[in-house]
């Protein structure tokens, strides 16, 4: 869908952006984590807390769990999404006069 809403060149441009961001923050990240031994397992936010400070650690801390969040609630989504196609698709292959609308609160 998106190479037919942007077109090759913008579709390709994406990619390229996409493959650059992930190999700088890969990098960034790779050189945060060799720097120094991690004391505790605390996990992401102790190795930015320690490199950047505990200023800038609490933001992209706070950054980082509405980020898990929201992530969580659109995975759910996307979930409940594929339960509905699939329980729509059975109705309409088995011939139960389907009409689109599989619950009464619909």
């Amino acid at each position: 869908h998106i190479t037919s809403q942007a077109g090759c060149l913008f579709t390709s441009l994406l990619i390229l952006i996409s493959s650059a961001s992930t190999l700088f923050t890969w990098s960034s990240l790779s050189a945060i984590v060799t720097n120094g031994q991690i004391q505790s397992a605390s996990g992401p936010y102790y190795i930015i807390s320690r490199t950047l400070g505990a200023d800038i650690g609490c933001s992209l801390g706070l950054l980082y769990y509405i980020g898990n969040t929201l992530s969580c609630s659109m995975f759910v989504l996307g979930a409940v999404e594929a339960v509905q196609h699939s329980v729509r698709a059975y109705y309409a292959r088995w011939g139960y006069g389907f009409s689109g609308h599989v619950f009464r609160w619909e």
